[in-house]
């Protein structure tokens, strides 16, 4: 065997031994897919939190006054305990908790209904915007608020206002899915480039 050949045989079993390294490192990940998919958020649209979002991370978040929310929103109009979102499968639904106020979507007062990207969640007198990534959520891409409260008046309801929902996602929190996003280019750079250099490698082993 000559000596580029051992030099090429070398760089081939280093290579073989990077793949298995890499192969264990993202071992902890069931669905590669994940990796290209940001999280769905939900974004505050109403004026007290406008444009706070919460990333969409786990399979189910409550919504309430209260902090021990998930998603706690310090307004009169929500209950302590107002609705949860529940991951089922790709969707996320949300579910009212026998709230005083009720929840809607894009205006229709509901006590369960699933959420499809850009619906318009109501909790009490809060909008929410939901954005989601996922095809199989996709709604028309016309977005419409629409506050309609069943209240009493003794509960002094301040004046609400719309909000336009295309301003107030440019100053949400952008999550970890775009972190996600950029772990997974890497791996396919270092995957392509990997493979690369394997095939020159078999080339000029066979040549030698």
């Amino acid at each position: 065997m000559t000596k580029n050949a051992k030099k090429v045989q070398s760089f081939m079993i280093y290579l073989t031994k990077s793949f298995d390294i890499l192969a264990d490192d993202f071992s902890f990940i069931e669905n590669k897919d994940l990796l290209f998919m940001a999280s769905p958020r939900a974004i505050i649209l109403s004026e007290i939190m406008r444009g706070k979002s919460f990333e969409l991370n786990k399979d189910v978040f409550t919504i309430g006054r209260t902090e021990d929310n998930d998603i706690c929103i310090p307004d009169g109009t929500l209950s302590s305990k107002h609705a949860e979102l529940i991951k089922e499968g790709e969707l996320y639904k949300v579910i009212d908790k026998g709230s005083t106020n009720g929840t809607r979507i894009n205006g229709e007062r509901i006590t369960e209904a699933n959420l499809r990207s850009s619906d318009i969640l109501q909790v009490g007198g809060i909008e929410i915007l939901f954005d989601s990534e996922d095809s199989s959520s996709k709604a028309s891409n016309t977005t419409q608020t629409n506050i309609n409260l069943d209240m009493d008046t003794n509960l002094g309801m301040k004046e609400m206002q719309n909000i336009n929902p295309i301003n107030s996602t440019s100053t949400g929190n952008t999550g970890s899915g775009g972190k996600k996003g950029f772990t997974a280019i890497i791996i396919v750079l270092t995957l392509v480039v990997a493979v690369l250099l394997f095939m020159v490698a078999k080339k000029l082993l066979a040549g030698s």
